[in-house]
């Protein structure tokens, strides 16, 4: 071979050279992009994945705590129904039945209602004393000034002397009158003692509406018993315009 086909060949396999550099070049560039794209994919998914796994445990852990959460609400729901549940109280229409026993009757004796309509004792004198006694329990509690004590008179006429037994009757249903507005004052006192202390707020408002009940149903009484007086003031009248006219 001459220098000619020497020098040829040596610019062919130099070109080749060059091209096989450029090629190699591009293929290692490939391969460096490739593999920072697969890195950065791998990076990311790892990113990714790590986020969700990292959403996941929090996800678990706010169940969790909701769990928990519902669980002591319930817990406290019932143990709140529990409280307020009244073992005593049997349903029965219309109302509900209760029946003491021996734990209510101890701090509350007078629950014992046997003997409601029965005389203390069998000596009438004895009863009559306790009457007595009775009623200066309820005059020694603080008087409403706002409350008349004394019922009222029936009539402003003198009843005939022909109507004794109507005046008795009328004068023993006014002294009830005044029995049953009396009773009023240890509730209005003791309505009077939930604003004068610390006193849970709803165990003041059911104690005030305790006394709203009784006071409203003793006055309703009292009224009633108005109506029968007067009721006997016509009766009075009439047998007496009766026995006039024969």
């Amino acid at each position: 071979m001459g220098w000619a086909g020497y020098t040829a060949v040596e610019k062919v396999c130099s070109f080749d050279c060059g091209r096989l550099a450029f090629v190699r070049g591009r293929l290692e560039r490939g391969c460096l992009e490739r593999g920072h794209l697969e890195r950065g994919r791998l990076e990311r998914g790892h990113l990714e994945r790590g986020q969700l796994n990292t959403a996941f445990r929090w996800s678990a852990a706010v169940r969790s705590q909701l769990a928990t959460l519902t669980s002591r609400l319930e817990a406290l729901s019932t143990s709140s129904e529990s409280s307020r549940s009244n073992p005593y109280l049997v349903p029965k229409e219309p109302a509900y039945e209760i029946t003491p026993d021996d734990s209510i009757l101890v701090h509350y004796p007078a629950m014992d209602g046997k003997d409601f309509f029965k005389h203390k004792s069998g000596n009438r004198a004895d009863d009559l004393a306790y009457a007595t006694e009775m009623a200066k329990e309820m005059q020694s509690f603080a008087k409403n000034t706002t409350q008349t004590y004394s019922a009222p008179k029936s009539a402003l006429i003198d009843w005939p002397d022909s109507s004794s037994h109507h005046s008795s009757t009328d004068k023993t249903i006014s002294r009830y009158q005044s029995r049953l507005a009396n009773l009023t004052r240890p509730l209005d006192q003791f309505a009077t003692e939930m604003f004068s202390y610390e006193v849970d707020p709803a165990v003041a408002q059911a104690c005030l509406q305790l006394a709203q009940t009784m006071r409203e149903h003793i006055a309703h009484l009292a009224q009633q018993m108005s109506s029968d007086r007067e009721d006997l003031v016509y009766q009075s009248a009439q047998n007496f315009s009766h026995q006039g006219h024969s």
